[in-house]
């Protein structure tokens, strides 16, 4: 797809692709209209006053079921007998409104699978698999198990809170008082003293399915208890979200516990559902997550899809917030249902034969990038314990870091390889504040010694070349320009920009390919830097902006290769 088609896409209302179920299917589906029959979610145009809002919500005859705040997402539904095609179309031409979607469907991303040995992710002695193929539990837990002050969001099912494994490690909501009928903390949500069902909206996030209480004893199944599991952090705080029933949800609900989320506290949220239509809510929810500091990890899909070509959602958002996770069997390999891709898929993590909590004071083993995502949530959680002050990019960048590479995963992810939960450990305990050991004192070399000259340090590898190119200053509203730099047979590249300041949130500096795929993506005012290395020999820099508010845009002094 070329780079103007792409920008039709970009500002054009997706209509025809939805949120599709099938996380069990053996090819990847294609899109099928799955969405709430009827419903729509509008963001409005920045400019338009918010006393406007409602005008617009009469103006088209639909009618309000919710509001996302952080977003200025309306979630409405259109008048009964309406086409909802037309509805949309006519939406998407009023130039009040910033986009439309349908309230697509979005799924679990699990599959049930036969009994293998308990908890060989943790600690893999070889009785099942080849011995060490685990996340090195036994090691991460001698520098932390875990800490209360860490809230870990699971929007998914729900969660069985009266389980015996997980009912001391559920997040409390101090400020409200149960069953009194009054919201004490004034946050919207009556009674929410564990969490909210968005489903079925009450104080109750109980689990009918079974697939988030399964996800949240990965997380954190109370350990050193002599009862049944231990989850990645033996003592957590777990914030149960229902928006799905019997593994199915909608757009509008996963969005309003990605918000309650946010809102409420939580470091990290997982999220062990998707599917493959992109959805503008759902990205901005999640957006704003990553404005608040919050990881968000999520399962990268069961269809042994190559997410690079066909991307899954939420895992394929490019946000600096979002680990999109693999899964691995007993042997440390890539299973045979899991997605990848070394583009978009951060990293990997056990999912088959994943034995955890269950409904009813149960347990069992169920499969799936839906059981790696959790042993991932728990890792990041693990590691806030230690340094609770390392922000979503940074610690997300560490999880990769200090993944546990290996021939067998080396094309699979970006990083190339599985979890490590001792690795990521160490390194958070030695960079903490207060945390490692000091230095050990070298002696000084005797007196009568000359010290060893210093190393000259190496020439650069890197070819500078000048290229100045430069948008209008300011740009001009609504537009879309790009600019083609090649360096024939170059393996890396590099943009040095002289300047860079555009309307944050609103308009981008994209580095992309001539597809249209955005290898790097800036907003706001960032002066002049150097852009990080892009794997290719020739990028498009590329401007996109919207309706109102110009600023300088860039300047680019030329670019480097190597």
């Amino acid at each position: 797809m070329g780079l103007q088609a792409r920008r039709f896409l970009l500002g054009s209302i997706l209509v025809a692709i939805a949120w599709s179920p099938g996380c069990s299917s053996e090819d990847p589906p294609a899109p099928i209209p799955a969405f709430v029959e009827g419903e729509v979610l509008v963001r409005y145009h920045k400019d338009l006053a918010e006393v406007d809002e409602d005008a617009l919500l009469q103006r088209h005859q639909l009618t309000r079921l919710h509001r996302h705040h952080r977003i200025r997402v309306d979630h409405a539904r259109v008048a009964e007998g309406t086409d909802v095609a037309a509805a949309m179309q006519r939406l998407r031409d009023d130039p009040d409104v910033l986009y439309v979607e349908p309230n697509f469907l979005l799924s679990t991303c699990a599959q049930p699978d036969d009994m293998g040995s308990k908890l060989w992710f943790l600690d893999n002695d070889g009785s099942y698999g080849t011995p060490g193929a685990d996340i090195g539990a036994a090691e991460a837990w001698d520098i932390s198990t875990g800490s209360p002050d860490i809230v870990v969001a699971v929007v998914d099912t729900g969660t069985d809170t009266s389980h015996g494994d997980l009912a001391g490690n559920i997040w409390i909501n101090h400020d409200e008082i149960a069953g009194n009928g009054v919201d004490d903390d004034g946050n919207g949500f009556v009674d929410d003293v564990n969490g909210w069902d968005f489903y079925s909206w009450d104080a109750n996030p109980d689990d009918w399915d079974g697939h988030g209480t399964h996800v949240a004893g990965t997380i954190g199944a109370v350990g050193d208890n002599n009862h049944g599991v231990v989850g990645v952090n033996w003592d957590v705080r777990i914030m149960p979200l229902r928006f799905m029933g019997y593994g199915t949800g909608s757009l509008s609900d996963a969005a309003r516990a990605i918000e309650y989320a946010v809102d409420n506290g939580a470091h990290v949220i997982n999220a062990s559902f998707g599917s493959y239509g992109y959805s503008y809510t759902l990205r901005d929810a999640i957006a704003e997550a990553s404005d608040a500091g919050v990881l968000f990890v999520a399962a990268a899909g069961n269809e042994d899809n190559d997410n690079d070509q066909s991307a899954f959602y939420p895992a394929g958002y490019d946000l600096p917030n979002v680990v999109s996770v693999a899964a691995t069997n007993s042997h440390d390999k890539i299973t045979s249902f899991s997605n990848y891709g070394d583009q978009s898929v951060h990293v990997a993590a056990p999912g088959d034969s994943i034995y955890s909590t269950y409904p009813g004071n149960d347990y069992a083993w169920l499969s799936g990038t839906s059981m790696a995502s959790p042993v991932v949530a728990g890792v990041a959680a693990l590691a806030l314990s230690v340094d609770p002050s390392l922000d979503a990019a940074e610690l997300k960048q560490q999880i990769m870091e200090t993944a546990a590479t290996s021939t067998d995963l080396s094309s699979w992810t970006v990083s190339g390889g599985r979890v490590d939960a001792a690795a990521l450990l160490e390194t958070v305990a030695d960079h903490a504040p207060g945390g490692g050991q000091p230095p050990e004192e070298e002696e000084p070399p005797p007196e009568e010694e000359e010290p060893p000259p210093e190393e000259e340090e190496p020439p650069s590898s890197w070819t500078f070349v000048s290229y100045p190119l430069a948008t209008a200053h300011p740009y001009a509203n609504d537009e879309s320009l790009y600019w083609i730099v090649q360096a024939p047979g170059a393996s890396e590249m590099r943009i040095h920009y002289d300047w860079l300041d555009v309307e944050q949130g609103y308009d981008y500096a994209h580095i992309a390919d001539r597809e249209g795929n955005a290898l790097a993506s800036y907003t706001g005012n960032l002066g002049g830097f150097v852009s990080d290395p892009i794997a290719a020999d020739e990028v498009v820099l590329w401007l996109i902006t919207d309706y109102s508010v110009r600023s300088y845009g860039f300047a680019v002094s030329g670019y480097s290769f190597r």
